[in-house]
C-alpha cells in the first residue's frame, strides 16, 4: 500500500469515528422550565440514585438497561420516563410529594458509583448515546455526559466517551474522566463547557475522591484528583503518585516518590504505590493506598492511609490497615480504622502497638458472621427493640435488606428491614434522612422509599384501595402490564 493509500485509510477511519460518536450533536434539547427547586441550598447524597438538595429530592426514576434501547426514541429527550430524573418535595415527614420528571432521558451506565450530581443550579449525569454509525447501528456503548438546569429548561451535552464503565468524577467546575491511560478535563461554569484538556497521559491508575456533601457557599474539599505513573528513571522501583485540582489549567505535582520515606535512596524504602479510595473528611481527604517494594523482603503490604490537606500529603502520620489486600474495604477514618469484608465476616481493622513500642500487628474486632454474601449498605446508629440506638449496619442479603448491631453480643440485634426484594444491578440503595431509596425489584425495578425505623415502605392507596407506588412514574409498557396483572387478579377472584 504506497503513503498516498495509507492516508487515505487513516482519513476515512477518523471520519467514521467522527460521524459514530458526533452523529446527532446537534439535537435539540426542549423541557420546562419547572417550578420549584433551590439551587443555593446545601446537596447531600451526590452521586446516589438520589440526591437531596435543600427541600427537594432528586432521583432516578427506574434501573434501566442499554438493551431497553432498540431504537432512537427509545432514549430521545423529552420521549423518555423510565430512568428519567425526577424531582419531588419533601414534606415533614420527609416524604416526596408531587414528583416530576425534570430530565427526560436515561440516567444509566455500568459505573458503581455513577450516579446523579446536583451542583448549584444544575444536574449533572451520564446516559447512552443514541448516535448512529455510518450503518446506522445504535452506539449505546458510548456515554453522554451531560447537564441539565434544574428547572429542566436547558439541556447541555459536555463529552461524549466510548465506555459505559469508564472512571469519571463531575465537580463542580469541570467533568474529569480516566481512559485509555489518559485523564481528561472539561471545564465549565454556569454559563458555558470549555474545551478539553489533557491532565496526563501514561497513568497506570487513579482515585476520584467525590464529597457527597455540596455547599455552594463553601470552596468544595473534594476539588483535586490523584493518579500515579511509573518513575522516570527506568531502573526505579517505585511510582510517583500526583495530585492535581479539577480547575482548569492546573498543575499536577508530586506527593510520593521516591524520596518519600529515605533520604538515602534506600531501595526498601521506595514502593509501589496502589491507590485504593480518597474520602472528604472535615479536615482535608483521606487517602487510602496498598504499598509494595519488591526489595524488602519483609515487605509492608497491606492497605495505608494519610490526609492531604493544604497541597501537602500527611505520609509523616500515615496508617497502616491491613497486612494482605482485602476485595471490600470500607474506611471510617484514619484514626478509628476501616471495616473489611472478608469470608462473609465483617472485621474492623487498624495496626496497633504494645506500649513498649512494638507492633501487636492487626486489631480485628467488632466481628460479624453474616453467614452468607452481603452488600454493605451504610453504617448507622440504630435502635433495636426500643432500646438505646447502637453502631450498626444496614447490609442487603439474598436480595432483602437487613440492619445489624455491630455488637453480637447484644441479645436482639438483627432486623429485616423490610422483605421487599432490592436489586442492585447499578447502584446500591441510598440512606437518607432516615429513608432508604432503592430500585425494587418486586416493582419493575422502579425506586421506591423505606423508613429504616418503622420498615414501612412509602405507599399510597387508589380508588380502589389498591397500593400506589408515588415515586414511580411507570413507563407505557409496564404500565400495561401492571394493569393486565391487576385485571388478571380482578379475575381471578370472580
Amino acid at each position: 500500500m504506497t503513503k498516498i493509500s495509507k492516508k487515505i485509510v487513516i482519513a476515512v477511519a477518523m471520519l467514521t469515528l467522527l460521524v459514530m460518536i458526533f452523529a446527532g450533536c446537534a439535537d435539540t434539547y426542549k423541557w420546562g422550565p419547572i417550578a420549584g427547586g433551590d439551587k443555593d441550598a446545601v446537596v447531600e447524597n451526590n452521586g446516589g440514585l438520589a440526591v437531596k438538595q435543600g427541600e427537594y429530592i432528586y432521583y432516578i426514576n427506574g434501573r434501566t438497561a442499554t438493551s431497553d434501547i432498540t431504537k432512537k426514541e427509545d432514549n430521545t429527550f423529552g420521549k423518555v420516563t423510565k430512568g428519567a430524573i425526577m424531582r419531588g418535595k419533601l414534606d415533614d415527614k420527609g416524604n416526596v410529594k408531587d414528583p416530576v420528571i425534570v430530565v427526560p432521558l436515561m440516567s444509566l451506565s455500568s459505573n458503581k458509583e455513577g450516579g446523579i450530581f446536583v451542583f448549584g443550579g444544575y444536574i449533572y449525569y451520564t446516559t447512552p448515546s443514541i448516535a448512529t454509525d455510518r450503518e446506522g447501528a445504535l452506539q449505546t456503548g458510548f456515554l453522554d455526559y451531560m447537564r441539565t438546569s434544574i428547572d429542566g429548561s436547558k439541556t447541555e451535552k459536555i463529552a461524549t466517551v466510548e465506555g459505559a464503565s469508564t472512571v469519571y468524577k463531575f465537580a463542580s467546575d469541570a467533568l474529569i474522566y480516566y481512559k485509555d491511560n489518559k485523564i481528561t478535563r472539561i471545564p465549565y461554569d454556569d454559563n458555558s463547557i470549555g474545551k478539553e484538556e489533557t491532565v496526563a497521559e501514561d497513568v497506570t491508575g487513579v482515585v476520584f475522591p467525590q464529597n457527597k456533601t455540596y455547599d455552594p457557599k463553601n470552596t468544595p474539599i473534594d476539588d483535586v484528583i490523584f493518579y500515579t505513573k511509573a518513575s522516570e528513571d527506568e531502573e526505579a522501583t517505585y511510582n510517583v503518585t500526583y495530585v492535581v485540582s479539577t480547575k482548569s489549567g492546573s498543575e499536577a505535582k508530586e506527593i510520593i516518590n521516591g524520596s518519600t520515606y529515605t533520604d538515602s535512596n534506600d531501595k526498601k524504602a521506595q514502593f509501589t504505590i496502589s491507590l485504593k479510595q480518597a474520602i472528604a473528611a472535615s479536615n482535608g481527604i483521606e487517602l487510602y493506598y496498598e504499598k509494595a517494594c519488591s526489595a524488602n523482603t519483609e515487605n509492608p503490604a497491606g492497605l495505608h492511609g494519610a490526609l492531604y490537606s493544604d497541597g501537602k500529603l500527611a505520609v509523616d502520620k500515615e496508617k497502616r490497615f491491613t497486612d494482605k489486600t482485602y476485595s471490600t474495604v470500607l474506611p471510617i477514618s484514619l484514626e478509628d480504622g476501616v471495616y473489611v469484608v472478608d469470608s462473609n465476616k465483617l472485621y474492623k481493622m487498624i495496626e496497633k502497638k504494645n506500649a513498649d513500642g512494638t507492633l501487636s500487628f492487626f486489631d480485628r474486632d467488632a466481628v460479624i458472621d453474616f453467614g452468607a454474601s452481603v452488600n454493605v449498605v451504610k453504617f448507622v446508629d440504630y435502635s433495636f427493640d426500643n432500646g438505646a440506638a447502637v453502631p450498626s449496619v444496614v447490609y442487603i442479603k439474598d436480595s432483602v435488606m437487613e440492619v445489624r448491631a455491630l455488637d453480637d453480643s447484644l441479645d436482639y440485634n438483627t432486623k429485616i428491614v423490610n422483605s421487599v426484594k432490592v436489586d442492585t444491578t447499578w447502584l446500591m440503595p441510598e440512606v437518607i434522612d432516615g429513608k432508604i431509596y432503592f430500585f425494587n425489584s418486586d416493582y419493575y425495578t422502579y425506586v421506591d422509599v423505606i423508613d429504616l425505623v418503622s420498615g414501612e415502605m412509602y405507599l399510597t392507596k387508589d380508588e380502589n384501595d389498591r397500593d400506589v407506588h408515588p415515586l414511580a412514574n411507570l413507563s407505557v409498557k409496564d404500565s400495561k402490564t401492571e394493569q393486565d396483572k391487576i385485571k388478571a387478579e380482578e379475575e381471578d377472584k370472580k
